[in-house]
Parts: C-alpha cells; sequence; structure tokens
C-alpha cells in the first residue's frame, strides 16, 4: 500500500491533475515508530495484525518482495475482508461524488 501510495503521486508530464494523491496522514516518529507494520497507522488496508506484528519480507515474484501482511499466507482470509471493506468504501465514496 505504501508503494501504491508513492507510485500514485508521481506527476505525469503533459497530464495535468487537479488533485494530488497523498497518503493520508501523519508521517510516523521515528524516534518511537508505531508497533508492528510501521506504515499501519497510514494504511487504508490495515486489518488484525497490522498494528502488532511487523510483517515479513514475502516473495511476490523472482526477486520481488514485500512487506505486508496482505501478502502473508496465513492472513489470506483478513486479507481479503479488507481490501473488500476498502473496495466498498471507495466505491461510496465515488458515488457520493458523482451525487
Amino acid at each position: 500500500p505504501y508503494t501504491k501510495g508513492l507510485i500514485e503521486a508521481v506527476p505525469v508530464v503533459g497530464k495535468k491533475k487537479d488533485v494530488l494523491n497523498i497518503i493520508p496522514g501523519m508521517v510516523p516518529n521515528l524516534i518511537y515508530p508505531p508497533s508492528g507494520c510501521r506504515f499501519h497507522p497510514r494504511c487504508e488496508y490495515c486489518f488484525e495484525p497490522c498494528d502488532s506484528k511487523i510483517p515479513q519480507n514475502i516473495e511476490v515474484g523472482t526477486n520481488y518482495f514485500v512487506a505486508c501482511h496482505l501478502y502473508d499466507p496465513q492472513y489470506k482470509e483478513l486479507a481479503e475482508k479488507s481490501i473488500q471493506n476498502v473496495k466498498k468504501n471507495s466505491s461510496n465514496k465515488e458515488s457520493h461524488i458523482q451525487n
């Protein structure tokens, strides 16, 4: 999710954007970082283990790794629920914007 946010914030030459995509929340304190995943306070996909357990590096492709509980097989069901909630919430936001 953090990398996704960074990629979405990159401006595209020749393409005008009215709104800059931002990652919500505050940058964590580096002296007293949050427990668990360091990004969980700002992650829209945050679910149960994120605030208490540091994610392990998981290979998602040849030489491509991610440190995120969303990709950890032991949390598959919780991750799927989190993803569905984000999709549902984003579609609700879009319908409010269009109305």
